[in-house]
């Protein structure tokens, strides 16, 4: 998901500029991983828009494998917005995102490895 955080000290309303990230407990395991030399492939959704864009060049860009990424046109990607600086507060747009709608039915042709971490909610 895409996370909007206060550039400056202090609170969002304070702030008035807002830098741009990926957040995500899967994502960041997967980013993880692959600093530590591991390979990590990222099986998720995101919107077929230029904020699905963002994530999946984010994520890719520390050596993850986003091949297996689905693009969803009809859905949004996730969006996390800090409202402090030092993460106390966080504010999550509730709206369903693309990764909700994976599903475990879904078909995509991975292989298992000798690790796999599973986070969020399956259909």
């Amino acid at each position: 998901m895409v996370l909007l955080h206060p550039v400056d000290p202090g609170s969002l309303r304070d702030s008035r500029r807002l830098g741009v990230s990926v957040a995500g407990a899967d994502s960041n395991f997967a980013i993880a991983m692959t600093r530590l030399g591991w390979p990590a492939v990222w099986l998720s959704a995101v919107s077929q828009d230029p904020l699905g864009d963002l994530v999946v060049e984010m994520i890719g860009g520390e050596g993850v494998d986003v091949s297996r990424v689905r693009r969803d046109p009809d859905h949004p990607t996730g969006v996390l917005v800090k409202l402090r600086k030092d993460a106390t507060k966080c504010m999550r747009c509730l709206r369903p995102s693309a990764q909700f709608w994976i599903g475990a039915s879904r078909e995509d042709g991975s292989s298992s490895g000798p690790l796999c971490h599973f986070s969020g909610r399956l259909q």
